[in-house]
């Protein structure tokens, strides 16, 4: 079986957690041949240090290399100018294999509202960029269900299942996804999958 993970993370964490990050991108690239994994989304761990712009360039130059790596950088409101507007950021992405974003509110600083991030979403449910969200990292589910409300064809890719309210963004809006990576609790996938698939 040849898997692809859309939640992967490398580089070095300054605190301690329950799950370790890979510390370099060869090391990744080594341990998903040993796993049998074809393909991966990527991010750099530096999005939840240092922040978005330096976490996006170390990203970039960082996969260039491998084929099998894709990108998704960290979002920034553009009234920020820290990180390409529009057209550029497209074509940045592009040159860089970047195929989706994470909001990181935490190290960002800003307010996950509708009139920040418009510009932003408008242009993601144009181009049909991912958007993924962590409620462990800052955004609430409230907020999420806000943006949601504001942004229904937004492609929002969730990353943290054990959420309780997350089957009700299931059913209302069709272009919410659920990540798996954060299924480690006994039965948490299958009674998700028993109750709606």
């Amino acid at each position: 079986m040849i898997s692809f993970d859309c939640n992967v993370c490398y580089g070095c964490d300054v605190s301690t957690h329950m799950m370790y990050p890979i510390k370099t991108v060869d090391k990744l690239e080594s341990k998903m041949k040993n796993a049998g994994m074809a393909k991966a989304m990527v991010n750099h761990i530096e999005i939840y240090v240092d922040g978005t712009s330096i976490s996006n360039q170390i990203l970039a130059e960082d996969i260039a290399k491998y084929d099998n790596l894709d990108g998704k950088w960290g979002l920034l409101p553009s009234q920020k100018r820290e990180i390409p507007e529009g057209e550029l950021m497209l074509k940045a992405m592009k040159k860089n294999r970047i195929y989706g974003c994470r909001l990181i509110l935490e190290t960002s600083r800003y307010f996950v509202k509708d009139f920040v991030l418009k510009d932003l979403f408008e242009l993601a449910i144009e181009r049909n960029i991912p958007i993924f969200i962590n409620t462990v990292h800052g955004t609430t589910i409230k907020q999420v269900a806000e943006l949601l409300k504001t942004f229904p064809k937004l492609m929002y890719v969730h990353i943290c299942l054990s959420d309780r309210f997350l089957s009700t963004f299931i059913v209302e809006y069709p272009n919410v996804y659920v990540d798996l990576t954060y299924c480690i609790t006994d039965e948490d996938m299958e009674f998700f999958v028993k109750i709606w698939w």
